[in-house]
């Protein structure tokens, strides 16, 4: 009988030895994966540090898996079919935006040198005020919660209530706000030694939080954000000197995550007994699909009782508004399948991601038509809502924001991308308004500050 048809088979370690011993049949899917999924992708990916072409990596590691499994025969023929058509359709969805092209459909304006753009108005205000509120946020949950990178599980330091989860949507909403302005200040903007100070203070308090973090990829955010400021600005005007500049910054910033991801497993590895760090970076490879390999053989998933799909898709929107009790709201899918392979109660888990959601609350053709949802979402947000949006700053903050959730959409649409978003329409539009009535009501502040 294959292995995984009986007993149980689910465990990350008991997969990771398994892919070990079979690694040569799991490189063979994984490198057939990625040609696949870039060919797909690559008209729609305009830089080597564009942050598709990095989900195009993650995304074909998970997509591996299933064929991984399907080829040692752990999982049902039910679910590998289903697998195929939820992802035929986000891809189909995802086609129906075409890429920018930049020498037709963006104007550039070749009257204003992007160096020289003052930065006034509401941006006066707006930075130094998500900076404070990020540090002071993040430092608050390290004082009460604990540190992320040191705990066995880094979203325990937000699971405890007493505000933490609005603490998060601070940080996340703050943080992207602070260091896209850092850069676009760095980069397009002529300001005194106080201001480069402050700038490059506020890049090097994002790099300690990205490490203490926990998170392995939370340094190329960073770097993505960072592609993002670059990339919407094009609207304001040539900068072919800024962005040979940036690609350095790029490179600089690659050349410190890497390190910084191996020391994040070094530190987990000892955590979370997992021992030899070479088998934890083998962990990290494979476990973008991890939710196929823990839900699918032995039929976990079909063990499991759905909820109500539309209350498990805008949980979070639905107990942060206190529509219902958290109580009442569907436990988060990854949850269920990780405390239904392993004993414990602790805040962790698989990704539950676009294939499975679906799958799971709407069946084989309504899961289907969420795939298609999502993928047509996440290139209208990168293509179509970068042509409609005027050349300001303030619509260069909004886009930033905008496509940094798209990273999430697929990999998990409702335990992250959904939350993350409701976060952003909660609170950027506060900060903004806010600072644009304190500047309205500054009548003798300097066009420029800092």
């Amino acid at each position: 009988m294959p292995l995984g048809i009986c007993g149980k088979f689910m465990k990350k370690h008991e997969f990771a030895i398994h892919y070990f011993d079979n690694i040569g049949v799991g490189i063979t899917f994984l490198v057939l994966s990625f040609v696949g999924v870039f060919l797909i992708y690559r008209r729609h990916i305009y830089s080597i540090f564009d942050p598709l072409l990095f989900m195009t990596v993650l995304a074909s590691s998970a997509y591996s898996v299933v064929f991984y499994l399907y080829y040692f025969e752990m999982i049902a023929d039910y679910y590998f079919y289903s697998f195929l058509l939820t992802q035929f359709f986000f891809f189909i969805g995802f086609s129906l935006n075409k890429p920018i092209r930049f020498n037709k459909e963006v104007v550039l304006n070749e009257t204003s040198s992007i160096p020289s753009l003052r930065f006034n108005g509401a941006m006066v205000f707006l930075y130094p005020i998500a900076v404070f509120l990020y540090i002071f946020s993040q430092l608050v949950v390290y004082k009460y919660s604990g540190i992320p990178l040191f705990m066995e599980s880094r979203l325990e330091a937000f699971s405890g209530g007493g505000g933490y989860g609005f603490l998060r949507r601070v940080i996340y909403v703050t943080s992207i706000i602070s260091v896209a302005l850092a850069f676009f200040r760095i980069f397009y903007v002529k300001t005194n030694i106080f201001g480069k100070a402050f700038d490059y203070f506020t890049i090097a308090v994002s790099v300690i939080f990205a490490g203490l973090s926990g998170s392995k990829a939370a340094l190329l955010l960073l770097i993505f954000t960072c592609f993002f400021v670059i990339f919407f600005s094009r609207k304001f005007g040539p900068a072919d000197l800024v962005e040979k500049r940036a690609k350095r910054v790029f490179l600089s910033g690659a050349l410190v995550a890497v390190p910084l991801a191996v020391m994040t497993l070094v530190v987990q590895s000892g955590l979370r007994g997992w021992g030899d760090v070479s088998v934890s970076l083998l962990m990290r490879f494979i476990n973008t699909g991890d939710i196929f390999y823990m839900a699918l053989p032995n039929n976990l998933l079909g063990d499991l009782t759905p909820a109500n799909g539309f209350m498990a898709m805008f949980k979070d929107v639905l107990g942060a508004l206190r529509i219902f009790s958290w109580e009442e709201l569907p436990v988060n899918l990854g949850l269920q399948v990780f405390w239904a392979n392993y004993n414990v109660d602790l805040i962790s888990g698989p990704n539950a991601r676009h294939n499975i959601f679906g799958l799971f609350y709407f069946g084989v053709v309504g899961g289907a038509v969420l795939s298609f949802c999502l993928g047509f979402f996440v290139s209208f947000i990168r293509n179509r809502v970068y042509l409609a949006l005027p050349a300001t700053l303030s619509s260069m903050i909004f886009y930033v924001l905008l496509c940094s959730v798209t990273l999430y959409v697929e990999q998990d649409p409702a335990g992250m991308a959904v939350g993350y978003y409701f976060s952003i329409f909660l609170i950027y539009p506060v900060l903004y308004g806010f600072s644009l009535l304190l500047f309205s009501a500054s009548k003798s502040l300097p066009k420029r500050v800092l």
